[in-house]
């Protein structure tokens, strides 16, 4: 889906956020270990559909050690 990415890293996160531009960014942070957050994915994925218009970031927080956001 061309409106959906896992982010990967930080840099990779900062470069997505400043490229969107003027477009809603919705961004899930989530953990393998998380029951919730497991829950809300199918969601999240949904909306990603819904409002191809927006992007949807999904941010493992086992990967990402810090976001710098700007």
């Amino acid at each position: 889906m061309a409106n959906h990415k896992n982010v990967a890293d930080d840099e990779e996160f900062n470069t997505l956020l400043n490229g969107a531009e003027n477009k809603l960014v919705v961004v899930d942070y989530n953990a393998t270990w998380c029951g919730p957050c497991l829950k809300i994915h199918p969601v999240f994925m949904q909306l990603a559909h819904k409002f191809p218009e927006a992007l949807f970031l999904g941010v493992r927080m086992f990967f990402i050690s810090y976001l710098n956001v700007q």
